[in-house]
């Protein structure tokens, strides 16, 4: 949820946004150039109320959207605390609705898990009656195919990400030479890819066959929850680790020091001797979200004042933003998600890209 959806920015352009991709669950008006369509909608909100609100296309001007609209007064969610929260519109049918708020990081991760569903760029779509793979190129969708085809058991997280990040090197002209935070998007993206159709292919033939037991039902949705519960915050340190070996910046992933923090630059041996300078020292956490999960980096590698925190989060409050810089901590996003952020934060030098962070990095290392 971005500060447009909730109100705070004050914009014409208030209400939930919903994407145009998916016009077709939520109203029956297609989006046309030129024409402004409104469709009326009854939204149960789990816990608090039911609304009449309303759907509606923007096609005129510069406009091209979707936004739901209309809750009524002293509509809870119309506040700045739920930037970046998770919205879950569940469509009951075509005028009627069921509508979740998640704005707990455990509760976010767990209904991206629960649902196999991947949220970066702002939104994700689950349609159970459309398990396939979205279509890509075309070298890209032999390569993922030829690495499904020969296995037959679970690859490891680690796996994943290399398979990944060759496919992306063989396949994507230039691709090493993107930036760094379009390089980490992409390679998140098409590893999530490549995990729904190796799940497909392994979990797919046990869940069609049936179950013997409720309990040996429950044995297979945890594996299947858990092994997607892992994968996501791996994946991400991964290519955080593909990044930094790329721009040649030396590091190490999960050291044993003060809390074992994501990343510590240079190294656990820079960081454990008092001698070294350090503003020459980096302590990173990594987490997908950043609603509260930022707070444990505090408490990791004490030794270090200021600390940088990478997320993608895609939308982030005033109010959050402030307090994370308050503890000292500055924000490291993937620049293709800034516009979620508050503008005094983009303008600022507190909001960092990735390649400014790597910059950075390296300019302080140069000796």
């Amino acid at each position: 949820m971005s500060p447009n959806d909730v109100g705070t920015t004050g914009s014409h352009q208030a209400g939930f946004y919903l994407p145009k991709g998916a016009w077709g669950m939520y109203t029956p008006h297609a989006p046309l150039d030129g024409r402004n369509d409104k469709h009326v909608v009854t939204i149960h909100w789990e816990g608090t109320r039911e609304t009449k609100s309303v759907v509606t296309w923007y096609g005129t001007g510069t406009r091209s959207e979707y936004r739901l609209t209309r809750f009524g007064r002293n509509f809870m969610f119309k506040d700045d605390y739920f930037v970046g929260s998770l919205l879950v519109l569940v469509p009951v049918d075509i005028s009627n609705f069921r509508a979740h708020v998640l704005d707990i990081d455990e509760d976010i991760l767990e209904a991206q898990v629960a649902l196999g569903v991947e949220i970066v760029s702002g939104w994700g779509i689950y349609d159970r009656t459309q398990p396939a793979i979205e279509e890509q190129d075309e070298c890209l969708r032999h390569r993922l195919h030829e690495f499904m085809a020969g296995i037959d058991d679970f690859p490891s997280g680690d796996e994943f990400s290399e398979e990944t990040r060759m496919a992306l090197i063989d396949c994507v002209p230039g691709f090493i030479n993107l930036s760094a935070d379009e390089k980490i998007i992409k390679g998140r993206d098409t590893e999530y890819e490549l995990f729904k159709l190796v799940e497909q292919s392994i979990c797919g033939p046990i869940v069609e066959r049936g179950f013997r037991s409720i309990d040996e039902f429950v044995s297979v949705a945890n594996s299947i929850t858990n092994r997607r519960r892992s994968r996501a915050g791996r994946s991400f340190e991964n290519h955080i680790r593909f990044t930094l070996r790329d721009a040649e910046i030396p590091f190490e992933h999960q050291p044993d020091v003060d809390g074992r923090p994501d990343f510590i630059i240079p190294s656990a041996a820079a960081y454990n001797d008092f001698d070294y300078p350090v503003d020459r020292l980096f302590v990173i956490g990594a987490k997908t979200t950043s609603r509260e999960r930022w707070r444990q980096l505090l408490d990791e590698g004490r030794r270090i004042r200021s600390k940088y925190f990478m997320t993608l989060q895609p939308n982030m409050s005033n109010r959050q933003f402030d307090a994370i810089v308050d503890a000292d901590v500055r924000l490291v996003v993937p620049e293709s998600l800034h516009t979620g952020y508050p503008i005094g934060a983009i303008r600022s030098d507190e909001l960092l890209s990735v390649h400014r962070f790597i910059d950075m990095v390296r300019e302080s290392l140069a000796w």
